[in-house]
C-alpha cells in the first residue's frame, strides 16, 4: 500500500527497532569531554588557593583608602587627623584632632555594624575574619597624624616629628600584604 499521499493520520505508525542504530558518545568524544575539564580545573583551583591572599589585599586596599581619605581630609579641612592602629584589640581608627573617631561618610550604618565611624574592629568584622594586624608602627608610635598640608607626621603635629618611616602589615594565614606611607609625601603604597 502506498502512503505517500495519504493524510499523515491515517498513515501506519513507523516502527523502529530498538535494538539497532543505539547512538551513544565515541571514545574520542569522551576523551575531549575529560580534556576540557581537567584544562578548566588546571586553571580554577589555583585561584581557589590563593583565596586567602586575595582577602588579605582586599582588606588592605580598604585600609589604605581610609588612609588616603584622612590626608585628603586634613587638607581639606585644614585640620590635623590621625590613623589610630592598635594591634592588641586588633583596631583600626580614623580619628580628628581631638581624638574622636571620625563618621564615615559612606556607610552611614552597616549590616554589621550599630554606628557609622571609621572605626574597624577585626575581632568583630565578618569581612575581616582571619585577618590580623600583623604589625603597625609609624617610627614606633601606633598613630599616624596629617597636617593641613598633607604631610605625614609619627606623633601629634605640635611635637613637628615629621614620619621617617611607617608602614602596616596585615595578615591571612601564610599570606601578607603591607601598606607603606612615604615619608614628607605621605604617599600610601600596598605591597602584596
Amino acid at each position: 500500500m502506498n502512503t505517500q499521499g495519504m493524510p499523515v493520520l491515517l498513515r501506519k505508525p513507523v516502527r523502529y527497532d530498538l535494538n539497532r542504530n543505539l547512538a551513544g558518545f565515541t571514545i574520542i568524544e569522551l576523551m575531549m569531554v575529560m580534556i576540557i575539564v581537567g584544562i578548566v580545573g588546571l586553571l580554577v583551583v589555583p585561584m581557589f588557593s590563593h583565596a586567602g591572599g586575595l582577602r588579605v589585599l582586599e582588606v588592605t586596599e580598604q585600609m589604605a583608602a581610609t588612609i588616603r581619605y584622612a590626608q585628603t581630609a586634613a587638607i581639606t579641612m585644614q585640620t590635623p587627623y590621625q590613623i589610630v592602629v592598635d594591634q592588641v584589640t586588633e583596631k583600626f581608627e580614623m580619628r580628628d584632632a581631638d581624638g574622636s573617631i571620625v563618621n564615615d561618610p559612606i556607610n552611614k550604618v552597616a549590616e554589621w555594624s550599630s554606628s557609622h565611624l571609621f572605626s574597624i574592629d577585626f575581632n568583630n568584622h565578618p569581612h575581616f575574619t582571619n585577618i590580623t594586624i600583623d604589625s603597625a608602627g609609624f617610627d614606633d608610635s601606633p598613630v599616624l597624624w596629617f597636617d593641613y598640608l598633607g604631610a605625614p607626621y609619627a606623633g601629634p603635629i605640635i611635637d613637628n616629628t615629621p614620619l621617617v618611616s611607617g608602614a602596616i602589615v596585615l595578615r591571612n594565614g601564610s599570606e601578607t600584604a603591607r601598606i607603606q606611607v612615604e615619608p614628607v609625601t605621605g604617599n600610601v603604597v600596598v605591597n602584596p
